[in-house]
Order: structure tokens, then sequence, then C-alpha cells
């Protein structure tokens, strides 16, 4: 699969996350109409604490199923539903933790995400196995139905009950759709490899499920140490400026990462660096063009806010700046995880994981804005950096340029971020000009790059 082969699948599937990601964010914003901000941190309490749990949902095993060309969705799945079985055991240990520590409210929450993991995680395997079929159609339609039931289930909950139920159930019935959708017109095209492949070995699950579990806890990690130094108001505020970030970044990522895996799984030395790098000059100067649009935008909602969610608008401005070095995490993974690293990568993620809940130690101040500064300032610095230790196979000059790139774009936003009225609009601006001029230098440039690595090493 070439580069561009494998961008047009990261685009295609872009459509039905844009929708999906799109129609998430309008839930999160109606829902500010019925919902106070402790019941936004009621729910992220209970999600962070079962992410100890969730975090490990499939095992792994769904990655392994992507980067293995020989592997079998059947047996797979056989082998997530066992799994995932287990899991819910320790979601109602939690659930009960808190239900003794007398906080009902995120014990019930808590027992509804224990209760969504076999689902959640057949759902990611059902996706998966899409897209190794290259179905993307078929994904784009279960992902925008299961966004639509969501929206109506959880503002119809709020709208009754006022209460975090809302975030909770519509979750559960998002995976139930998207499941349902896919397995019903999921056309199964696993077929034998041409050379036997074994299964793999206990050594190489483990591998694949700490790695899992580490990728999802870096963004958790915020929330779990927060809840114990801010109130539930803090953590809600900083949950829903998480939220905007995440509909905006997930557009990308989320597709991205799988395709990245998929596509890196069957290419090799020059080629897979050189796929990697096209990848990540695409999409960060994209990403820096959405920043860029973000900060001019989003100050407007702000007057249509009330009192009490105020701070959301600069706390999400904040967390936006960090997207431009965060959108080069997925592609690194998958080359990671390609490359057989996944200790590497397991290890990059616990840094990442590590250094967020110290930069969420902040949070005992009360302030969500210089908090959401303080892990956004953290992603941007650990982005670049594990660009620089794990890309190490690039030439030094094009390293250096994206490197600086990186930097002088991070460096803009946080400008543009700490300034207000006319600075904010001029750094924007410039921010916007460079990513416009690097994405059309990216583009221009990734046709080119992918016809020398087929001179380079033919298939």
């Amino acid at each position: 699969m070439s580069s561009t082969t494998s961008l047009r699948g990261v685009l295609s599937l872009s459509l039905g996350t844009a929708v999906t990601r799109g129609l998430a964010l309008c839930t999160q914003l109606l829902l500010v109409i019925w919902l106070a901000p402790a019941e936004f941190g009621y729910w992220a309490a209970a999600s962070s604490a079962m992410a100890l749990v969730t975090g490990l949902v499939n095992f792994g095993e769904v990655n392994g199923y992507l980067a293995n060309e020989g592997a079998a969705m059947a047996r797979t799945r056989s082998v997530i539903l066992r799994l995932n079985a287990v899991l819910i055991i320790a979601g109602l240990v939690i659930a009960g933790v808190y239900l003794y520590a007398g906080d009902t409210r995120v014990a019930v929450l808590a027992l509804l995400i224990a209760v969504s993991i076999p689902i959640q995680g057949d759902s990611d395997l059902m996706y998966a196995a899409g897209i190794k079929s290259r179905q993307y159609a078929l994904l784009i339609w279960a992902q925008s139905m299961g966004a639509v039931l969501k929206l109506v289930v959880a503002v119809a909950i709020a709208f009754w009950s006022e209460s975090a139920m809302a975030l909770a159930i519509s979750f559960l019935a998002y995976y139930v759709v998207v499941d349902v959708a896919i397995l019903s017109r999921l056309k199964r095209t696993d077929r034998p490899p041409s050379v036997p492949v074994p299964a793999p070995h206990q050594r190489q699950r483990f591998s694949w499920a700490v790695n899992s579990y580490m990728m999802t806890l870096p963004l958790q990690s915020a929330y779990l140490v927060s809840q114990f130094l801010a109130s539930p108001e803090v953590l809600g505020i900083l949950y829903l400026a998480f939220q905007i970030t995440l509909g905006i970044s997930g557009v990308i990522s989320q597709p991205l990462a799988r395709v990245a895996l998929s596509a890196f799984a069957s290419l090799h030395g020059a080629r897979r660096v050189e796929t990697a790098m096209a990848f990540m000059h695409v999409f960060s100067a994209g990403m820096s063009v959405v920043v860029a649009i973000g900060i001019l935008v989003l100050p407007w909602a702000e007057p249509w806010l009330g009192q009490e969610w105020a701070a959301a608008v600069p706390a999400t401005l904040a967390l936006l700046v960090s997207l431009t070095p965060r959108i080069v995490s997925p592609v690194i993974d998958g080359f990671q995880q390609s490359s057989g690293r996944w200790w590497q990568a397991t290890s990059f993620n616990a840094v990442d994981a590590i250094g967020t809940g110290i930069a969420a130690c902040t949070a005992v101040l009360g302030d969500v804005v210089l908090l959401a500064i303080s892990v956004s300032a953290w992603k941007a610095l650990f982005g670049i950096g594990r660009f620089l230790v794990v890309m190490r196979e690039v030439e030094l000059a094009p390293r250096l340029l994206f490197t600086l790139l990186l930097i002088v774009a991070s460096a803009i936003g946080f400008l543009a971020v700490l300034n207000s009225d006319h600075m904010r609009v001029l750094f924007a601006v410039l921010l916007l000009v460079l990513g416009a001029v690097w994405l059309w230098r990216a583009l221009r440039n990734q046709p080119v790059q992918t016809r020398l690595i087929e001179i380079q090493e033919p298939a």
C-alpha cells in the first residue's frame, strides 16, 4: 500500500469520523445547557478511574490483528470476548470502591462503563476488520448512525434528568449501534496467507496488551490526578475543553492511527521511513491550519456561555495549541509497532502518562486555564521530543527541519493564546499562513516522495 493510497484511506475514514466527532461535539455543547460543570466532573472521574480497566479492552489484540497479515478475525474475536469478560469483573471492583467511599454518582457511572466493555471491544474489532478489507463506506455509515443515536439519547436523558447519566448511557448506545451496523454488513475477506503464519506467541500478545494500555493512559491521567486535587467544577470544565480539542483532532487521529499501522505493516526500510515522514508533514501542517482557525473562531462563543462555563473557552484554546505536535503520535505509534518496537512505543506512552499527571498537579491551584496550559505545554514538548528520538533513521537535515516547524508552530500558537484581542488575531493569522504554506509544500512533495521510494525500493 503506497503512501498516496494510505492517505486516501485516512481521508476517506476522516469523512465518517468528522461526522462522528462533529455530532459528538454538538452533543457535548448541547449538554452544557442542562448539565452543570460538576456533572461533567463526575463523568470525568468515573471514566478516568475506569481507564485503568478500559485501557486493556481487547488487550491490544486489534492492533495485532492489523499488524499481522495472517491474523483471522474469527480467532481474534473469540480471544477478545474471553479477555473482555474478565475486565467486567475488574470494572465492578472499581465501581464498588467508589460506592464504599460514598460517591454513589461516580459508582453508577463506572458500573455502566464496565457493562459496555465487551461491546466497545467488539465494535473496535469490527472497525479494524472494515479497515483491513477497505470497506470505508461501511465504516462511515456505521459511525454516523452511532453518532446520531448518541446525540438523541444524550439530549433526551439530559433534558429528563439533568445528570451525567446522559453521558454514560449515550456512550453505551454509540458502541451498540456501531457494532451491530458493521457486523450486519461486513464482507468477510479473511484469506489464508500465502505462507502459513503461526499463532502469536504469548509474549507478543502481552506486548500488544501493555502497549494498548499505555496508549490510553496519557489522556486519562490528567483527569485521574485532577479529580483528587480540584473541585468537580474544575474537572468538568477541563473535561469539556479536552472533548472539544479531541473532537477536532479525532477527525484525523483515530483513522490515521489505524491506517498508518496497516500501511506500515506492509512496508520496510527506507520506504516505511519516507511514508511516515510524508504522513507527518501533511497532517501536522493541516493541524496547524485547524489550530489557527480555532484560535480565531472559538473566542466568539464565549459570550454565549453562562458564567459557570466561561473558563471553558480559554482552557480549550490552551489545549488546542498542542494538537500540531500531538498529531505526530498516531504516526509514530504505527511506525514503532510495525517495526516490532512495541515496548519502545509502550515506554514513550508511559512517560507521556507520567508527565501529563505531573503537569495536572497544577490543578491544586484551582485555576482551570493554568491547568490546561500546563498539560498542553507538556504535550507539545513531549511530541517534539518523541519525534527526535524515534525518527533517528531520518537524515539530520529533514529531521531538524520538521522539528523546527513543530517548534515554531507551537510557539506562535502559545503566543496567540497568551495574548488577547488584536495580538491574538495577529499571531493566529501568522500561524494560519505558516500552516497553509507548509501544507501546500507537503502535498506538493508527497507524490514525488512516493515515486522516489518506489524507484529506490521496488515492491
